[in-house]
């Protein structure tokens, strides 16, 4: 006896909800994991090391614009005040380069511990200097503070090889942001499936309807219920797409900002260290040589408005609280493949006892 055409058509209708449904799953898991898998990441480690490093970075500035201000540039002893900032300085810098190195994204950490271990250096020449100026010894002690700027400002010193760490995190960053091909190829794939499952849920109404006399199919309408609440679980992470997007803006704003203030905080730890190496190299230290005055003339970064400090540190801390809002939807994760199991028995459980109604008449 032939088969029924309404029983293979319905058939036909299900297998094709089904491959819908499947192709929803996956997709949506596509899109919704790789979303969140990043933000997981970037938020627990990258970001805040590149935050991190920045804060260091400006930090170490401030400790050696403190240090070369706590020098007389004339005959007396060091200024505690400028000493003491100093101090604290360099405690933050050093617990910055400590948390940095635990939230360290690359695979290398070797520029960081180069870091960790020119600081060391860098403190023991401002100690030596500090020793030479309590004896008097004020020309020693001006080549050993000129020692100690140009290890943490000069070429290879402490603050570049910090910007290399940081551009490290940035790179790790930047390859698995999704904001590439896979991002936009997960978008169109999840939109196709839903849209094609839509379509097939209300194809398979009107059959129903036009062929069994019934308004609604209650299974298929409550399967179609779902598929919505699916798309809106899903759509959850175009939402935090766009809270991530946030949080990488600011946080390259607060490396700007950053770097714009440790190097005003140079500019002027170079203005005060000139005058100190002049009563030693004269006019214009041409006694100094070559080397000294390039490294104190050397422009870094431009001379324009200085970010106000406690506008950068509360830049900062939208940094973290956009991060923390980005990851706020991915304990939805378990909803998605749920929504579709359920959605799958709701299209079964709707289409499959009307095709046993045509198991064997040829209509």
């Amino acid at each position: 006896m032939p088969k029924s055409t309404t029983r293979r058509t319905l058939g036909r209708l299900r297998a094709g909800l089904m491959i819908a449904t499947v192709a929803l799953l996956v997709t949506s898991v596509w899109l919704f994991q790789g979303v969140h898998q990043t933000v997981t990441a970037a938020g627990s480690t990258a970001v805040p090391a590149i935050l991190e490093i920045s804060n260091a970075q400006q930090a170490l500035a401030a400790a050696d614009q403190a240090a070369v201000g706590a020098f007389p540039e004339s005959s007396g002893t060091v200024t505690l005040p400028a000493e003491r900032e100093y101090k604290k300085q360099i405690q933050i810098a050093g617990l910055n380069l400590a948390q940095a190195a635990e939230d360290n994204a690359a695979e290398e950490a070797d520029g960081l511990q180069l870091a960790q271990g020119l600081l060391v250096v860098y403190t023991d020449l401002i100690e030596q200097a500090q020793e030479h100026y309590q004896r008097d010894n004020r020309a020693v002690g001006a080549t050993y503070l000129w020692y100690a700027s140009h290890l943490l400002h000069g070429k290879g010193g402490i603050l570049e090889v910090l910007d290399d760490f940081r551009e490290q995190q940035r790179s790790w960053l930047e390859q698995r942001f999704p904001s590439t091909w896979m991002m936009p190829v997960a978008t169109i794939g999840w939109a196709v499936s839903l849209l094609a499952l839509l379509v097939l849920l209300g194809t398979a109404q009107l059959f129903l309807r036009r062929r069994f006399r019934r308004t609604l199919n209650v299974w298929l309408l409550a399967a179609t219920v779902l598929v919505a609440g699916l798309a809106l679980t899903t759509w959850r992470a175009q939402v935090s797409k766009s809270q991530l997007d946030d949080a990488q803006r600011t946080v390259w704003s607060v490396v700007a900002d950053r770097q714009a203030q440790a190097d005003a905080e140079r500019r002027s730890g170079n203005e005060r260290l000139t005058r100190l190496l002049s009563s030693e190299c004269g006019a214009g230290l041409l006694r100094c040589g070559p080397t000294v005055r390039q490294a104190l003339d050397a422009p870094r970064g431009g001379g324009g408005a200085v970010p106000d400090p406690p506008e950068v540190a509360e830049s900062s801390r939208l940094a973290g609280s956009q991060m923390t809002e980005a990851a706020e939807y991915s304990g939805l994760a378990f909803l998605i493949p749920l929504l579709s199991v359920v959605i799958g028995a709701l299209i079964w459980g709707g289409i499959h006892p009307r095709i046993n109604e045509y198991r064997y008449q040829p209509r």
